[in-house]
Parts: structure tokens; sequence; C-alpha cells
């Protein structure tokens, strides 16, 4: 949820400032500090995981519990300093190398020293190409939720020449491959016979990782232990943790305050009172994941929302500045369709040229004049959004803003209906999240959190993308991000992405350019060493190398 302001942090909020101004954490790095062995870390999530089958939940409360427990082939590096950290670089984990000659062949070598828990029936064997490649392809099948994601792999042509050898083929060059298989939310690794049906993999977790799952009681916690034949020798430090399951956000903030939770992230209303209750606690602040936007239906010929001029309309309508000022106190950074989290992959105010710039300035007699040449007068149109959701109240409190300064423009009419999340915004995968609904209907909603660039750009704008929300067919976009997919040099890739931003921002293909607020995140004193940069990779990059004091 958006949080409140930085100690000491001077109020900004102007369109281009500086994005690691307000970002960064308030400890400092214990680098001279030997790490110290023992003790239990605890956790929270907010509700009970919906299973513990990474393939048949998106869900962060399904992959936030079995991250400590399964690896991925790479994990992306979590660091100590919050601007670096969204870079999102990545290092080898259970793989020791990953190479491509033409972003089509991966040729993966797995580390040799990487074993299963010694859990029945793996009983502590050695991981090998075998499990990778069925992981994968159980990953790809049609009932798997990441379906959509692995649809580039050509799962039937994977091939295991030896025991730590695997050689992925892929349908199209795909260079954030590497990028792809660090996600904890796509990429984790489970046991062969797990994957085939040996076990049940929705109530038992079997893996490689820092963690042995010991116990999971629903309404209560989840418990772990330390993996004593864990390959990264001497970690992890702490001998186990706990993960609460805490719903109720006047109860984390109590049980942190008790010293009963280690970490909890606050939002705007309440990052102040917490911060005077644990005084000592470290305060670490991001960007938001991604904060609301508007989402067009541009796939039916019918909808008004196809003519550019309208798109202006309601962009050139919205008084950001107020936005900022009445609900982020003044700190934030407009942000696009890529996460400010994602750091040199994300477009910025400043990336625009002037003439395309001009469009996200708060101008209401020029978006009067493009409404009305634009037949607006004649719209009767609904802006939807949907409830219950875990950025609930404020993401509705966000909404209803702006949709009283769109109400402002001289619409037929125009209302805000709020909506069932689970029935109508998801159903199964058919909801209107995934592009189905009329023409007069316009989407608030946020953009929500992903490992990479490109599961943000195909997975919004490619005409190909099964959740492609504005259900859009540009071939120049199509062929702008099918180029960017293809560049392996990293840089370069970098740039490719900035353009195929910078074009939707042009053709304003939805209401971005909105202010992006602040996480805030405390962590207990007696936590030494938390880094942060893999949010979907809990156990791995971040409680292996912690210790407790």
């Amino acid at each position: 949820a958006p949080s409140g302001p930085a100690a000491g942090a001077a109020p900004t909020g102007a369109a281009g400032q500086a994005a690691t101004s307000l970002i960064g954490r308030s400890g400092t790095q214990p680098t001279n500090e030997q790490p110290k062995r023992g003790g239990t870390l605890n956790w929270y999530i907010i509700g009970n995981p919906p299973t513990l089958d990474p393939h048949r939940s998106l869900s962060s409360l399904a992959y936030t519990p079995v991250t400590p427990v399964l690896g991925k082939l790479y994990r992306f590096k979590s660091e100590w300093d919050v601007a670096a950290a969204n870079n999102r670089e990545v290092e080898p984990y259970l793989a020791q190398s990953i190479e491509s000659p033409d972003a089509v062949t991966w040729i993966v070598k797995l580390r040799p020293d990487a074993r299963f828990h010694d859990i029945a029936p793996v009983n502590g064997r050695s991981l090998e190409a075998e499990d990778v490649k069925v992981t994968f392809q159980r990953a790809a099948a049609p009932e798997s939720v990441n379906q959509g994601t692995w649809a580039l792999l050509d799962a039937a042509a994977t091939q295991t020449p030896d025991r730590n050898t695997v050689v992925f083929k892929l349908k199209y060059p795909y260079a954030p491959f590497l990028k792809l298989v660090a996600s904890g939310q796509f990429a984790l690794i489970m046991p062969r016979e797990g994957a085939l049906g040996e076990y049940d993999v929705s109530k038992k977790v079997i893996g490689t990782g820092p963690f042995i799952l010991d116990s999971y009681t629903p309404d209560v916690a989840l418990t772990y232990k330390r993996n004593p034949n864990y390959f990264e020798q001497g970690k992890p430090y702490i001998d186990g943790a706990k993960i609460a399951i805490i719903p109720d956000a006047a109860q984390r903030m109590a049980q942190f305050s008790a010293g009963n939770i280690d970490f909890i992230s606050v939002n705007l209303e309440d990052v102040e009172t917490v911060r005077r209750q644990n005084p000592r606690a470290e305060l670490i602040r991001n960007w938001d994941p991604g904060d609301g936007h508007l989402f067009f239906q541009l796939g039916d010929p019918n909808s008004p929302f196809r003519d550019v001029r309208l798109r202006r309309a309601l962009n050139m309508a919205i008084d950001r500045a107020t936005y900022g000022k009445v609900l982020l106190n003044n700190e934030y950074i407009q942000s696009f369709f890529v996460s400010q989290q994602l750091g040199k992959w994300a477009l910025r105010m400043e990336h625009l040229p002037p003439e395309t710039a001009k469009w996200y300035q708060y101008n209401p007699q020029e978006a009067r004049q493009l409404f009305e040449a634009a037949g607006g007068t004649n719209l009767e149109v609904r802006m939807m959004y949907p409830i219950p959701n875990p950025r609930e109240p404020w993401l509705g409190t966000a909404g209803e803003m702006v949709f009283n300064m769109l109400k402002a423009l001289p619409w037929k009419q125009f209302s805000f209906v709020r909506v069932d999340y689970t029935r109508d915004w998801i159903a199964g995968g058919k909801g209107k999240w995934y592009g189905n609904f009329p023409p007069n209907e316009i989407l608030w909603y946020g953009i929500q959190n992903r490992d990479d660039v490109d599961l943000y750009l195909y997975s919004f704008f490619h005409s190909k993308s099964a959740s492609n929300t504005f259900r859009l067919n540009d071939p120049k976009l199509d062929a702008l991000i099918d180029r960017a997919r293809a560049v392996l040099n990293e840089e370069e890739r970098v740039q490719a992405y900035l353009e195929v931003q910078k074009y939707i921002a042009e053709q304003m293909y939805g209401v971005a350019g909105m202010p992006n607020a602040l996480t805030y995140v405390l962590v207990q004193p007696r936590v030494r060493n938390y880094l942060v940069g893999d949010g979907a990779g809990l156990g791995t990059s971040q409680w292996s190398k912690l210790w407790l004091t």
C-alpha cells in the first residue's frame, strides 16, 4: 500500500524529479560485523496460501511461503542499496551458467552440489537436469497459471544431454530469459517426483532452498527450519523462520510494536505512528509497484477510445499535482506502465520529448475542447474498480479522486462502479482484467508487481498476449516489443524497451504518467544485513543472508 512521507525528505512531487531522491533506508550496512548464527526470524502474510503449488496460483500468498524452500536457476541480486537493487541484475543460483548464441537456444549448466531436502520420496538426492526439464514442462502445460508466461518455450524440444545440462529451445528470440528464470513467481524448481504427481505439491513442498517447510497451520502460521545440507556453505545463519498469518492491519502493527514480528509494510496513514512506537526500527523506502492507471477497451471497433483525441482529453483533465499533494504528501514520481521499482528499465517524465510530455500536463480547457471534438458529450461511460483487493481502501480513494476530475468533462453520463474482484475482475482468467469488458467502460487499477520490463510491456500491449487488457492490436508496437526482446546486450535492451514505452506514452494507450507513491517497510533492529531486490525470492535472496542479534 502507498505510504507516507520520508523522515527528513523535502517535499518535491514535481514531474521529472530524481528517481532516487525519495527512496533509500535509514540503517547502516553491517560491512564489518561478523554474522551471528541462530535464532528464528518472524515474518507475516495477510492470508492463508490458496495452494503451495507454484503452478496453480499467481497470488503472492501462494509463492511467498514456498520461495524459502524452492530454488531457481538464477536469482535477482539482493543489495543493500535500494536504487541499485531496483535495476534487477541477476546472478547464477541453481545454474552455474546459462549461455545463448541467438536468444533462442539456451544452454544451462547446473551446479553439481545442489541437493533436495532429505524428505521422502526425494530423500536428499542431487538436483538433476531432468528435474528442471519436467518442472518447466509442467509450468508450460495448459492447466498451469504460468502457461501464458511460458508459451515462448518449446517444451517438447527441451533436451537433457547429461545430468547437469539442460538445453531449452524457445519459439522465438527472447533475450530477457535470464530474468524470467530468476522469477520467484514463474520459475521455481521442484523435484520431478512432485512435478509428475508422486506426492501432492499443493500440500507438500520439497526443494533445494535454504529452509525446509516444517509445518503449516491455516489461519495461524507456517514454520521453517534451517536446511543443514544447503549448498551455499555456512548459510543460512538463522535456525528457522515463522510466517504468521495476520489479516488485520491493526493487529500487524500491534505485533510489530510488541516485537513479535520482525518486518512490517505500513501505509500512508500509519507510517508515522509505527515509527514513533518503534524508533529503533530501520525504515526502508522504495517505490510502490505501481499506483492507479486507466485502461481503455481498444480492441472493439466501436470503442470511442480508439480516438486519440479522447484519450488525450482524459489525460489532460487529471490534475496530477493535486493528486500527489492530497494523497501522497507531495512525495511521488510520475510513473507509466512499467513499475519504478525496475529502476533503469522504467520510463520517467524526463525521458519524454516535449511534444509528448505536454499531453500529461493538466490543461482543463484544452481537455474539454478535445473531448467535445471527439464526440465525448454523447458518451455514457462507467469507470470500473474491483473490490476487495490488497490495495483497498487507498486505491479506491485515489480512483474516486480521478473520477471526480474526469467528471468535470461534459459527458452525457459518467459513473464510478465497484465490482467483485473474484467474480467480475478475474473470473478465472476471463474477467475484465483480461480485456473482457465493453467499449463504454474504462478500468481503474494498478499495474501490479512483475520482475522484468517485458512482463509488463508484452503482457499488457502485445497483440499475441493472453493478458492484453487493452485488447490492443498495433503492428508497430508489436514490432518494437519483438525487437527489444531479441537484443542480447543488456544496455542496448534497456534503450530498446524505453523506446517501446515512449511510443506507448506518445499514443496514450491508457491514462498513465500518474503519481507513483512510496512504500514503507520497517525492520526490527535485531535483524542485520536485510537486503532488498528480489521481492519474490524471499528465502533464497534475503532470509539466507541475514542474521539476528
